[in-house]
């Protein structure tokens, strides 16, 4: 269920403001979460400044309406080098990708470069992953389906995580 519908409890309250006051310090400790991860991409969004890559296997795990809600509520907002997003589809029939970009990803070209790919590996292994300004980072591991870990500063990690993204996105042009 989306965050804009779910009814907040006090551990919900705790955990957003824990993830409000580790984006003003830059705090790296890492949370694993399962609820509010689209009150966190809204956070993650409005503090971009640079940058932001997103690697998925599926734009389904990352929730698309809510996701789609987000960049046309903050897209004003974006970083100077907009969004970068890799998708892979070999399982997904092209019908749907171009439903995709049609109603979703070509609201504003200047903000998001999409690249779909076809992934010659076994895409299961994948994570999905979302880097911020190449300091903050929402992972979402296959063996934890349900489950985001997301960090507020860890540039190591993500540096890491961009010279796989960068990779990909460059072989695949």
């Amino acid at each position: 269920m989306s965050d804009f519908k779910t009814k907040l409890t006090e551990f919900d309250i705790k955990f957003r403001n824990k993830i409000i006051n580790s984006l003003e310090i830059n705090n790296s400790q890492i949370f694993h979460c399962d609820r509010n991860i689209i009150f966190i991409l809204e956070k993650f969004f409005e503090s971009a400044k640079y940058s932001i890559n997103i690697f998925v296997k599926s734009l389904n795990d990352i929730n698309f309406r809510d996701f789609d809600y987000i960049l046309r509520n903050s897209h004003h907002n974006l970083p100077k080098e907009g969004i970068k997003l890799i998708e892979i589809v070999n399982q997904i029939p092209k019908k749907v990708v171009d439903y995709y970009y049609d109603n979703f990803l070509s609201f504003n070209d200047n903000v998001i470069a999409y690249q779909p790919i076809k992934y010659k590996n076994n895409p299961n292994n994948l994570m999905t992953f979302i880097i911020i300004d190449n300091k903050r980072y929402i992972i979402k591991y296959p063996t934890e389906p349900s489950i985001f870990n997301v960090c507020c500063y860890d540039p190591d990690k993500c540096a890491e995580r961009n010279e796989f993204f960068n990779a990909v996105w460059n072989i695949e042009k």
